[in-house]
């Protein structure tokens, strides 16, 4: 048996276990309407104060608000509540019957986990935009694109710890709650490094 069609059969047994209705068809619903809802293209400026460029980045910084918050909830539940349940539950230990290598195996959870999560959140964002000011995100779609890679480092990095404490703990409950406190703890140290207010920097970067 070739080692593309177990990897597709643990990538959809994933899929199956991770977005069970209505989960998938929620998150979506959240992403368009935190997207719809906070966007806004800045300070009201003239011209010759604000380039096209800046009203971009405004733009797109402007609808990372609620959903990047709920896109790192959505890592949450998927990273350490989902594969951290399926390690304590041996569900894990079930596909290494397949003639496949572990780093497959993990390969087609973290797609399922993260890629789909992520997939999700930059369709939906990115379409918004479109829709919203497609005059103005066509010509600076690097800076748009620049935009995500910037604000997506520290959910992903986020991620990336999460997964190496889930796989650690090998507990679904017990790694969620680190992970907020993780989260928060984080979020408190950059803004003591900026000088900012704790309260008022976390309600920004949340």
């Amino acid at each position: 048996m070739g080692k593309g069609k177990p990897f597709l059969e643990i990538f959809a047994s994933a899929l199956h276990e991770d977005y069970r209705f209505p989960i998938l068809e929620i998150f979506a619903f959240l992403y368009a309407l935190g997207t719809f809802v906070f966007a806004s293209f800045g300070p009201i400026m003239t011209q010759q104060t604000v380039s096209n460029e800046s009203m971009a980045y405004n733009l797109t910084a402007s609808l990372l608000g609620l959903p990047l918050f709920i896109f790192i909830i959505f890592i949450f539940k998927n990273v350490a509540y989902g594969l951290g349940s399926d390690l304590e539950k041996g569900i894990i230990q079930t596909y290494f019957s397949y003639p496949l290598k572990r780093r497959g195996i993990l390969t087609a959870k973290l797609l399922s986990a993260i890629g789909v999560a992520l997939v999700l959140f930059l369709t939906i964002q990115i379409s918004a935009l479109y829709v919203l000011a497609p005059d103005i995100i066509s010509p600076y779609l690097g800076t748009v694109l620049l935009t995500y890679a910037a604000n997506l480092s520290y959910p992903l990095l986020v991620a990336g710890i999460m997964l190496l404490v889930t796989l650690a703990l090998k507990r679904g409950g017990l790694t969620i709650v680190i992970g907020i406190v993780l989260k928060y703890s984080c979020v408190r140290g950059l803004c003591y490094k900026l000088a900012l207010s704790p309260s008022n920097c976390i309600s920004n970067l949340s």
